[in-house]
Parts: C-alpha cells; structure tokens; sequence
C-alpha cells in the first residue's frame, strides 16, 4: 500500500512538473510575441494634390526609426475601392528592382484628417514578406500598379524622399509606417520558467 501511495505521489509531482513547465513555455511564446508598432509617420497638410495614376512606378522613401519586420504601410488615396495593389520593397532609396508582390485586402483606416471627406488612410499588410528593417537606415516602398495616392508637394519628409514623381516641387507621400518587434520576457515569466528547470533538475538528483 505504502508503495502504491508513493508511486501516486510521484506521478502527481511529474505531472505538476510537467505542468509548471509548459506553463511557463506558454509565458515566455506569448511574452515574446511580435507588436505592431507605428513608426514613420508623415501626415502634412494638404497643398496641391497630384494624382500619381499618371506616376508609373511612384514610390517613396523613409528612414526606420525602430529595428524589426515591415507589418503594414499605411498611405493616402480617395476614398473607394483600391484593391489588389502591386508592391516592390527595397533596402535603400527607390526606384527599387526587387520583385514584385499583391496586398489583395486593402483596409480602409478612416478619414485623412488634414483633407476632409475626400481621401482616406488606407492600410497594406505586407507582413507576408518579412522585410527586415533597421534603425536608421533607409527603405523604399514603390508601387507598381498605377492608384491614386495623395502626394503633398508643399512640404516634405525629412527621413526619405518619394521617386517617380511629377511633382513639380519638393513633395513627398503622406504614409504611415508599422513594425513587429519582438517583445522582451517579463521578470516573472522568466523567474518561473527557472522555478520550473529547478524542480526539474532536483527531481533528476533525487532520482540519481
């Protein structure tokens, strides 16, 4: 009988074990989990408007604030059905030569504030790429179908400069920025993770 207890005792302390453990694996995945956050914004006061469908191949560069994988580039346009839109995106300034990819979704994000009711911040998730960027060094998007995204030639972006452009003076995109960093573990994920290895190791001596 004494044997019997025992041997229960010891599978319900493997199995906290076991639990303790996968517990704290589940902490420290969550914990380290990528979050968009905005990075580049430029959203300036509209000037003169430029309708870049009659742009082949417009793009615009911008300097990363913050290291991590491009989630989402937002830009502005008028408002109505913008979808798919062809992409290219490159280290450096643009024209970029790398190849091309589809964002088929386009999110409609609201109203451009600076421009009334008539164009809107529309959002790209190009995520699937994991395009890497660092902290400042610069990056191009470029946009290889034609769409009509709002240019501001009135004012411009101090970070990068916009490419393929007929804008008569100094001008760039109004756009916005997104990247995934990896978030650090919090103290208490890691101090029971090592609870956790430590009850491991003394079972394994105890066992020796």
């Amino acid at each position: 009988m004494n044997r019997i207890a025992s041997n229960a005792a010891k599978t319900i302390a493997k199995r906290g074990q076991a639990t303790l453990i996968a517990a704290s694996l589940a902490l420290l995945s969550s914990s380290a989990l990528a979050v968009p956050v905005a990075d580049q914004v430029f959203a300036p006061t509209i000037t003169n408007v430029i309708d870049t469908s009659f742009m082949p191949g417009f793009g615009q560069s911008f300097t990363a604030g913050v290291s991590g994988v491009l989630d989402e580039i937002w830009f502005v346009a008028w408002t109505g059905s913008h979808s798919p839109v062809t992409l290219r995106l490159c280290n450096g300034a643009g024209p970029c030569a790398a190849s091309t990819f589809t964002v088929n979704s386009v999110v409609d994000h609201g109203v451009y504030p600076p421009s009334g009711s008539f164009y809107h911040w529309l959002g790209l998730d190009v995520s699937s790429q994991n395009f890497s960027v660092v902290a400042g060094q610069q990056f191009s998007f470029q946009f290889t179908n034609n769409d009509n995204a709002y240019q501001n030639c009135g004012g411009g972006y101090a970070g990068g400069a916009v490419f393929n452009s007929q804008c008569s003076g100094t001008g760039d995109l109004a756009f916005k920025t997104f990247v995934s960093q990896p978030t650090v573990p919090e103290p208490a994920s890691l101090a029971l993770f090592g609870l956790a290895l430590a009850g491991l190791g003394f079972s394994r001596r105890k066992k020796a």
